[in-house]
């Protein structure tokens, strides 16, 4: 990230002599500017209990994302099973927000054992190799 700056010329030549001369001189600058989103919640937390002759329902919970970065970002969201997300692909302008939904449905085992599963939500951005989780 940060500004970068770089010189070219554009050389030429007559037939019969070997020196190349200069023909333009330009200077090239670019400012490269890293992705940032802010996320409402740092972690989500989703607590499923089980009662012998209740029905067992997904969770669901919001996530918001803001686009604190000084151009729009087109990104995508995964996270592998059991949680899910009800949109995949973002396209936000700078400062502009938007909330998805995060799913939880874990599937109970005949035992109805306690477990804790950890996971993390992955960004991904379009033409930019970054990757956040």
């Amino acid at each position: 990230p940060g500004s970068k700056k770089e010189n070219w010329l554009c050389l030429g030549s007559v037939q019969g002599d070997p020196r190349p001369f200069v023909i333009h001189r330009t200077t090239l600058k670019a400012n490269f500017v890293v992705p940032l989103l802010e996320l409402s919640e740092k972690t989500l937390e989703f607590i499923q209990l089980c009662e012998p002759s209740q029905e067992i329902l997904p969770g669901k919970l919001p996530l918001s994302l803001r686009n604190v970065s000084p151009l729009p970002l087109v990104f995508s969201l995964r996270c592998p099973t059991p949680f899910s997300v009800d949109a995949s692909e973002f396209s936000l302008e700078p400062g502009e927000s938007a909330t998805v939904q995060v799913h939880f449905s874990a599937e109970v085992s005949e035992e109805k054992q306690s477990m804790k599963i950890r996971t993390n939500l992955l960004i991904t951005y379009r033409d930019h190799t970054q990757k956040d989780k």
